[in-house]
């Protein structure tokens, strides 16, 4: 029976795990063996288990560098933010995916942010791929293309941090008695991507020669459990789905998050929140204040049911909820938190689907933002031009395909013509 890993390392959110459960669940149901090694196991454990797949804490870095910019300009260097400038640090992430992979033995390693884990795959001889958005499928090259625009010295600040990472994965190498690294990004070259996106919304589309994308994988019933009963008009999955609902709102909390409920409820606007983190003092209190406009959810939402009711999404400009979002014919009101949000943002506004809220914005214009997406036609009719561009993407056909390229890499000998249809 054939075995696969499927490894995120690195980011934050479900993101990384939950929109390729199908691709578990199918392999699955083809005979494999699947075990899922997750940097946050409480944010997906429960429905990674109800994929069928084995649960396992993956190896993640937990130092905090002061020597280095929070701000990278580069993938490289976000490999330093996660140990890659430190061998001690890196070494223990490294062994610890070696001994991962040699006590459950995949016959592929599947990485969605885990560039450690694909480092260790190549080394013990384990064909591997990489899946996710534009941003988890970097570019394999030297130096790493810009994350942000160019600056004054910044070409000597990336040639630093690439011989920086370049000697740290080195080190690593030669303690183990592997074959060094060619360049920082090395453990990407030549790596089959699973690209789960469409070129508006690839973070690296101006830098790749050729790309295969595959859109969104179709959801599954394990991406969307029901959710706890919470009490206190706190939404169960059962109202969630019933009660009318205008805005869907999913935001981490920060500092605006209040001033734009206050706004939605001040409308009138019928609204279901998700906002992860969220405690409960804070809820009872936003409750009491935002009702009966405002109703909060407490657990995982059925994103494709909630798509069809409502009008507009409120998010982080994560990249999947941005493209179901897009592929649903609907607007956003978009609130990047960090580099790879803010492309999104960035594209889907340029799309003219989509407004982004800038973080550092002191007056942000909710009530006439909120009025422009939902009462005037211009960013409802380009999101349904984008729908309408992809309404021939099956997703069907996209996880069909990722099964194709799992199983081809893991077994080139058997070749293409033995794999059936997974439907």
């Amino acid at each position: 029976m054939p075995r696969a890993l499927f490894c995120w390392e690195n980011g934050e959110g479900s993101g990384h795990v939950v929109p390729y459960l199908s691709l578990v669940e199918a392999l699955i149901a083809r005979g494999w063996q699947v075990a899922v090694a997750a940097k946050n196991t409480a944010e997906v454990g429960a429905r990674v288990q109800a994929s069928g797949a084995l649960l396992l804490q993956a190896p993640v870095c937990v130092s905090l560098f002061a020597d280095l910019d929070q701000q990278s300009f580069s993938t490289t260097e976000l490999l330093l933010q996660h140990g890659y400038g430190h061998a001690p640090t890196l070494d223990g992430i490294f062994s610890a995916w070696l001994g991962l992979m040699q006590v459950w033995q995949p016959d592929l390693v599947i990485g969605s942010g885990a560039p450690a884990s694909h480092l260790a795959a190549q080394c013990l001889g384990i064909p591997d791929i990489a899946i996710g958005s534009g941003f988890n499928c970097p570019i394999a090259v030297n130096p790493a293309p810009l994350m942000r625009a160019w600056q004054p010295g910044v070409e000597q600040r990336i040639s630093q941090s690439e011989d920086r990472a370049l000697q740290t994965i080195n080190a690593v190498m030669t303690m183990h008695g592997f074959a060094k690294r060619a360049f920082a990004m090395d453990m990407f070259f030549d790596v089959p991507q699973l690209l789960c996106t469409v070129a508006e919304l690839d973070h690296f589309s101006d830098f790749r020669k050729q790309a295969d994308y595959l859109g969104m994988p179709p959801p599954t019933a394990s991406s969307s459990l029901p959710q706890s009963k919470s009490g206190n008009n706190g939404a169960d999955a059962a109202s969630a789905t019933a009660a009318p609902c205008d805005v869907f709102v999913y935001l981490r909390v920060n500092k605006s998050a209040e001033a734009l409920l206050a706004s939605l409820a001040k409308l009138g606007v019928p609204t279901l929140a998700y906002i992860p983190g969220l405690t409960m003092t804070q809820r009872l209190k936003w409750e009491a204040a935002y009702s009966p406009a405002i109703k909060f959810s407490v657990g995982a939402v059925d994103i494709e049911k909630m798509l069809m009711r409502v009008r507009l999404v409120v998010s982080n400009a994560g990249h999947n909820l941005t493209l179901q979002t897009l592929l649903a014919g609907k607007p956003l009101l978009l609130f990047p938190n960090h580099w790879e949000q803010g492309v999104v943002a960035q594209r889907a506004a340029k799309i003219g689907a989509a407004i982004e809220v800038q973080g550092n914005d002191p007056h942000p214009k909710f009530r006439r933002w909120l009025d422009d997406l939902l009462n005037q036609p211009l960013h409802l009719q380009a999101a349904q031009r984008f729908a309408e561009r992809y309404a021939q993407l099956s997703s069907q056909q996209s996880l069909e395909q990722a099964v194709s390229v799992c199983e081809s890499r893991a077994f080139p000998q058997r070749g293409r013509a033995q794999l059936i249809s997974v439907r």
